[in-house]
């Protein structure tokens, strides 16, 4: 059964990005989005200390990988449309909590979105990113 969301409604969907290799420096979104296709409004993320943890209990990267780090949202496949750094996200959910960052973007390929991670930045595996996308039904 799946929900059905009301037209010109906002909501919130979290979900979290795997580091899952010390290696890469891409690591994409969340493949099976159950926001693809709404207009996003706004994104909001948080850094962790080495021992916060996401809403589904992993731990959030620290501020050394987080500062370094940046949201790439793209649309059908290969046009990016924005390239973000996590810290500019931070600042506008820390200054606006109820909103965060505007993004104002339909469309947006969530299988192919990512976050980029700096080169020279030491990875630790299984640590996460979190985000906070407000979306709505048009």
């Amino acid at each position: 059964m799946s929900k059905e969301f009301e037209i010109n409604t906002k909501y919130e969907h979290t979900f979290s990005v795997r580091i899952d290799s010390t290696t890469k420096r891409q690591f994409f979104l969340d493949k099976n989005s159950p926001i693809k296709g709404f207009k996003i409004l706004y994104v909001k993320t948080r850094r962790g200390d080495g021992t916060n943890k996401s809403l589904q209990g992993e731990t959030i990267v620290p501020a050394a990988t987080f500062t370094a780090s940046f949201l790439v949202l793209k649309v059908r496949q290969t046009e990016v449309l924005n390239k973000i750094p996590l810290e500019y996200l931070e600042n506008s959910t820390t200054q606006v909590p109820a909103l965060g960052y505007p993004i104002f973007l339909q469309e947006i390929d969530f299988e192919q979105s990512y976050v980029e991670v700096a080169t020279g930045v030491t990875l630790t595996a299984d640590q996460v990113f979190e985000f906070t996308f407000t979306f709505l039904k048009q």
